[in-house]
């Protein structure tokens, strides 16, 4: 909030819709609400994202993981932006994340391509040695390292196998993330995906905390950082990420909560 522009009173209102609606909230609705300019949103709404960063964790017992594809189809681009070489996931960014069997947290990354060394150095950074991991029958997650892979075949029509094991859940979390981005925010730039996946997280792993709480963590969570203008539309993202500890009391911005009430 240093050297905002924008009183206290804009950035409550704003924190309490991207977190109280279930879907969050686009720059153009935020703009009308709040009576500012729509590139003012937007840098607002960025900067609410860069706070709902939280630090990486690390998963034990059992995860499920999965990647999918994100971006508009090649049939709905302009002529002159239709790449032209091939169909499904041609012009689209691969993701890659892991759901908690029992906590049912999620982690999702941007990644380069979805190959083996990319996704098995995914699994092995963000699982503990002896987690199993279940996936469907990409080549890519074969050979994990100290890790018991189980993959359930969908080629066969099999979504849950014998033993219970199935990726079901976190394939649910990319159908939201794919709702919201097609009927919340419309068109989404390769460079701002990794803020809008920190949202997405955020809203999934706190959805039980009431929303006021929640923008406590957010404002403590912003101390330190800050996205400029010029950065935002470079894509700069944000260092080091702080992890938010939900389970403990947090202090309220009095003048903050005051104005939202």
């Amino acid at each position: 909030m240093h050297s905002s522009n924008l009183g206290l009173r804009k950035w409550a209102i704003a924190l309490f819709h991207v977190l109280g609606n279930r879907k969050g909230t686009s720059s153009l609705q935020l703009a009308v609400l709040l009576k500012v300019r729509h590139g003012t949103a937007l840098h607002l709404l960025h900067r609410i994202r860069k706070g709902l960063e939280e630090g990486q964790p690390v998963f034990s017992n059992a995860v499920q993981a999965d990647e999918t594809y994100v971006g508009g189809l090649e049939k709905n681009k302009h002529s002159n932006r239709k790449l032209r070489s091939g169909r499904g996931a041609t012009g689209k960014t691969p993701v890659v994340g892991v759901r908690g069997e029992d906590t049912g947290r999620v982690w999702a990354e941007v990644i380069g391509t979805p190959d083996g060394p990319t996704l098995r150095e995914f699994l092995e950074r963000l699982t503990l040695p002896g987690t199993t991991v279940v996936t469907d029958q990409h080549a890519g997650y074969n050979e994990l390292k100290g890790r018991t892979h189980i993959a359930v075949n969908h080629s066969r029509g099999q979504y849950v196998d014998d033993e219970g094991y199935t990726t079901n859940s976190v394939e649910s979390h990319w159908a939201v993330v794919k709702r919201v981005l097609k009927g919340i925010f419309h068109q989404v730039s390769v460079k701002h995906l990794p803020r809008y996946l920190a949202e997405f997280m955020w809203r999934h792993n706190h959805r039980a905390v009431e929303v006021l709480e929640q923008m406590g963590a957010v404002v403590r969570n912003m101390a330190g950082r800050h996205l400029r203008l010029q950065d935002m539309r470079r894509g700069g993202r944000s260092g080091s990420a702080t992890a938010v500890d939900l389970d403990r009391p947090m202090p309220l911005q009095p003048e903050l909560f005051s104005l939202a009430a």
